[in-house]
Order: C-alpha cells, then sequence, then structure tokens
C-alpha cells in the first residue's frame, strides 16, 4: 500500500506525458494567484488530494483548461489549480491571415504601427470589445480579434472598451510596479517617466491595477495620470505633429515681435505660429499666452504644453516654448540670436526661471 505522498507524486508523474503532445500556444499561457493560501491538487476535482498551498501574485505557466480548473506548471510540478484563483495575465495566439495591421489603439480609425501576417505568434494580455491587447515591440497595442486564434481568449482579463483607462506615469524618477497594494510588496519593475500603462483596475483610491508589457501588477495612484484611450490619441497625434512641424524652424534666428517661421520669430511668435498653423488660436505675447489653457504642474507636463519662464529671477512671466517630453522644449531664444532651439528643462537657467505651464490642446 502507497503512502498518500507516495500517491500524491504517482498522480503528477502521470500527467507528464500528456504535456508533450500540447501546442506551444499551452506553453506560452501565464497567470497569477490571486488569493492566498490556494490548494494546488493533484487532480481537476476539490476532492483530489493538496500538494501545496500558494501565495497571492505567485506566477504559474498554465498549461490547459479542464472545467472548473486549470493544468498548471510550478517548480517543474504538473498540477491543478481551480481557475477562480488564477488572472491570466498573459498568453500566446497565432495570427491567422496575411497583412493585418496592429494599431496603437482598438479602432479602425487608430494609427496602423506595423502588420503581421498568417503564423505570426503574439503575446496577448487582455480583451477589450473586438480587440486584443497586444505586447508588440515591447509596446501596447491592438489587434482585431478576428485575425486571431487565441485558446485562453475568453479566460483573459476583459477591458471595456467604452470606459479604457489609461495610466501616464508622472514621475520624473519612474514609479515601481508592484505585486500588491503595498509599498512592502514586491517590484515587479521600474516604469520610466511619461511611460503609458493599461488600466485594468482602479476603483480603489491608493493603488490602481495595470498590465504593462507581459505584467500585471499596482502603481501608486499619486504617481499617474489617468486619460481615455480617445483623449490620448488625439492629444498625443496632433501633439507630435506639431512638435515635428516646430521642430522643422530649428535655426530660425530670433527676431523681436517676429512673426515668420523662416526668417525671425521672438519666442512667442513662435509658440503663437506653430500652434495657429493646427489651429490653435493663442494671445500675441507670453504674458497673455499664459492666460490661455489651463493650469498644469511641472510633474504632469504633456508633449504640446506650453512652458513658461521668467528672466534672471524675475517673477513675471517672460518667455515661452513648446514642451516636447523627455525634459525638454523648444523655443526661440534671444541670447547670443540663438533662434529656434531645443532645451533642457533641467537646465540650471531654467530651473531657476520656470513659472507655469498651460495645457492648449
Amino acid at each position: 500500500m502507497r503512502k498518500p505522498y507516495a500517491d500524491a507524486l504517482f498522480a503528477i508523474t502521470i500527467v507528464c506525458p500528456l504535456i508533450l503532445c500540447r501546442t506551444n500556444i499551452f506553453a506560452n499561457t501565464f497567470g497569477k494567484i490571486n488569493a492566498t493560501n490556494v490548494n494546488l491538487r493533484t487532480a481537476p476535482n476539490i476532492n483530489s488530494q493538496v500538494i501545496k498551498n500558494l501565495s497571492s501574485g505567485q506566477a504559474i505557466n498554465v498549461l490547459s483548461s479542464h472545467d472548473d480548473f486549470y493544468e498548471v506548471s510550478l517548480d517543474q510540478t504538473h498540477a491543478y489549480v481551480s481557475k477562480q484563483f488564477v488572472d491570466i495575465s498573459n498568453t500566446q495566439g497565432i495570427v491567422n491571415a496575411s497583412n493585418v495591421n496592429i494599431r496603437l489603439l482598438p479602432s479602425e480609425t487608430a494609427k496602423i504601427i506595423s502588420k503581421v501576417n498568417t503564423g505570426d505568434k503574439l503575446n496577448i494580455n487582455a480583451t477589450t470589445g473586438d480587440w486584443f491587447a497586444i505586447t508588440y515591440n515591447n509596446e501596447n497595442a491592438y489587434i482585431s480579434k478576428k485575425f486571431v486564434d487565441c485558446d485562453f481568449a475568453d479566460k483573459l482579463q476583459k477591458i471595456d472598451t467604452s470606459e479604457h483607462k489609461l495610466a501616464i506615469v508622472t514621475s520624473d524618477n519612474g514609479l515601481n510596479l508592484r505585486e500588491g497594494q503595498s509599498s512592502n510588496t514586491n517590484v515587479i519593475c521600474c516604469l520610466p517617466y511619461n511611460c503609458v500603462v493599461n488600466v485594468v483596475d482602479n476603483k480603489t483610491d491608493d493603488w490602481i491595477k495595470v498590465s504593462f508589457e507581459n505584467n500585471l501588477g499596482y502603481v501608486n495612484s499619486n504617481y499617474v495620470k489617468i486619460v481615455s484611450d480617445e483623449n490620448l490619441s488625439a492629444n498625443s497625434t496632433k501633439a507630435q505633429q506639431i512638435i515635428e512641424y516646430a521642430k522643422k524652424f530649428i535655426g530660425t534666428p530670433y527676431r523681436y515681435s517676429g512673426r515668420d517661421l523662416n526668417k525671425g520669430v521672438d519666442c512667442s511668435g513662435f509658440v503663437y505660429c506653430v500652434m495657429k498653423h493646427f489651429g490653435v488660436n493663442l494671445n500675441s505675447s507670453s504674458r497673455t499666452q499664459v492666460k490661455n489653457g489651463t493650469e498644469v504642474s511641472k510633474a504632469n507636463l504633456m508633449p504640446g504644453d506650453l512652458v513658461f519662464f521668467s528672466n534672471n529671477g524675475a517673477k513675471n512671466v517672460q518667455h515661452v516654448g513648446i514642451y516636447i517630453g523627455n525634459h525638454q522644449f523648444i523655443h526661440s531664444a534671444s541670447p547670443n540670436n540663438k533662434g529656434v532651439m531645443i532645451s533642457g528643462m533641467n537646465e540650471n537657467y531654467y530651473v531657476k526661471n520656470y513659472v507655469t505651464a498651460r495645457r492648449v490642446l
């Protein structure tokens, strides 16, 4: 007669050969335990023997689905866990058509960032309406569900398309993505400044559940800005167009009261003319442009925001530029007639003389 523990080992051993027959789709599906003291069992039923207890946040490799249980691999052991205690954080899908669009957002009108073909494999993180949220070239992207075969599609995190939110990291020093809703939990990775992640759940005040690349975790809500897909898409696209247009005039000389982007502009003239080209109407001088739009903190700057400065420690606004991201802004500088150029927000002079910022997009 075998001892109970020996039976458990025997039960685990006999399921191992079955794994060899499964596709790579199952082999590339991952989840995390979402409760404490979850039973890892020898068979897919509540009467089977418990091998060990699993902790919240523990990562597992999901091999297959058996009614109310997942067959999983953990520490070279094949066993079973109740589905209710597992969040599928990432799985693999296979493209079933040629020349399929990968898009920036879950919309047929969203920007196309790449294309894939039949047989290509994709890392899938969630679903949103008729779209899969994927990781593509280490960035968040989307692909229509009809062009991808995915065995765990119905088990992925679901994001309501109409309420899909994104979180933008506003901390200059980056932000830790953690396994739990506490600063004492393990750090999964550090999200850089201005990084955009998918919001999975923001029902609590202090912590937000997000997905980033192949990871599910939590971020402190004090260091992110929540935006909608539509707002991010419209504003970021327009801001990028404005920035690219503004860069075309790098080297244009400084000219007091100038309003010609090719021959000469002062700081407010440069900003005025660039923005006007895109239908954004501003006041004429830096002192009056600071009244346009809405105020935004330095920590929450986004590309396309206007940044204002004083001169040599004065309190009043005397200079303006357009923030372009990565702690830089583009402006027309008067000293030594430098003209249109890019400067760093962290340069001592601009740190000392920074006044405020306004969002006009």
